[in-house]
Order: structure tokens, then sequence, then C-alpha cells
């Protein structure tokens, strides 16, 4: 008896499409169960524009990241 996976015959724009959405679904599901994970989202919401705002050059941006 051969059990064959449904998803196994997904190929091309379908599968990155599955693929995004079950992503999407984990990040939802982090940011709904863990506390960790929503504070890291605000931080970032807050820190990167000011990061992205600063004076600094492009290397010295990616080098403190």
């Amino acid at each position: 008896m051969s059990l064959v996976s449904p998803y196994k015959g997904k190929t091309g724009f379908r599968r990155i499409l599955n693929a995004l959405v079950y992503s999407l679904d984990g990040l939802c599901a982090a940011f709904r169960h863990e506390d960790a994970f929503r504070q890291e989202v605000m931080l970032a919401l807050v820190l990167v524009p000011i990061a992205l705002a600063s004076q600094t050059s492009a290397i010295g941006k990616a080098l403190w990241s």
C-alpha cells in the first residue's frame, strides 16, 4: 500500500502560494501565542525606522543591525 502525499503534485505558482499562506499562518499563530515574539515585533516596528533615519552609512547600518 502506497501512501501518496496530497501536496506532492503541487508545483509552480500554486506551491509558492501555499507556502506563503502556511508561513503567514505560522507568523499569525506566533504573534497570538508567543509573548516574546510580540515584544520583538513591537521593538522592530519602532527601532527599524529609527535606524533607517539615522545619519549612518549603509555599511555602518548593516554592521550594527
